[in-house]
């Protein structure tokens, strides 16, 4: 429900930054009135993309962190990257545009149902072209968001131009990237459930396998 608000508020935005575009154009003698307005129209949209990031953070967060649980539970040793990392990785400068990727691309590789319970090759299972995708361009969007206000009369006017129309193309980037992680959350979810359950059918199958064992073996004192 949070990446739906995210990607309306990314839309929010565009449409802010279409008319502060229209109003760097305006060479008319409402240019300072109009700029004013399209600054005004931008900072508000920012605003909603604020508070949008700050709900998403700390629940996608926790969400990691749950996943990364997960995966020891599923006994998917040795780790490459712990549950720490699923945290922390988000904290570090510049690292955090790598780090968080890595560790759930670990997360999916390790929801590989067909590796059974401590087999070290899920390390070397297939990445997913989704988280790929998910991240690449919410990474792009996050270099092109500032813009620059309209209503600079000391700055270049196709420099701030340029500014605005890197953010509104980076726009469509943050809202399908939105939409990319919805599909990440839910289908790493079902992945690592259908992992559990397959571990928990062969778990089943083996104590069985074990009991007839030892049944077997004492008939004989019968």
């Amino acid at each position: 429900m949070l990446f739906s608000v995210a990607v309306v508020a990314a839309v929010v935005r565009a449409a802010a930054l279409v008319t502060r575009l229209s109003a760097i154009d305006d060479f008319s003698a409402r240019f300072a009135e109009r700029a004013r307005d399209a600054d005004a129209f931008v900072d508000v949209a920012e605003l909603v993309v604020l508070l949008a990031t700050l709900a998403i953070a700390p629940c996608f967060i926790v969400w990691c962190w749950r996943a990364a649980k997960n995966q020891q539970a599923l006994g998917r040793q040795p780790e490459r990257l712990g549950s720490g990392w699923a945290v922390g990785g988000w904290f570090i400068p510049l690292a955090n545009l790598v780090i968080p990727a890595l560790v759930i691309q670990d997360l999916w590789r390790g929801s590989d149902v067909t590796i059974a319970r401590g087999d070290p090759r899920w390390r070397i299972a297939d990445r997913s072209w989704l988280i790929g995708w998910w991240w690449g361009l919410f990474v792009v969007a996050l270099l092109v968001f500032p813009g620059s206000p309209a209503d600079q009369r000391s700055v270049d006017y196709d420099t701030v131009r340029g500014f605005n129309l890197l953010a509104l193309l980076g726009m469509p980037c943050a809202a399908t990237s939105a939409v990319l992680a919805i599909l990440v959350v839910r289908r790493l979810g079902a992945r690592q459930e259908a992992c559990r359950r397959a571990q928990g059918a062969s778990g089943s199958a083996a104590a069985s396998s074990r009991a007839a064992a030892s049944a077997y073996r004492r008939m004989p004192d019968e």
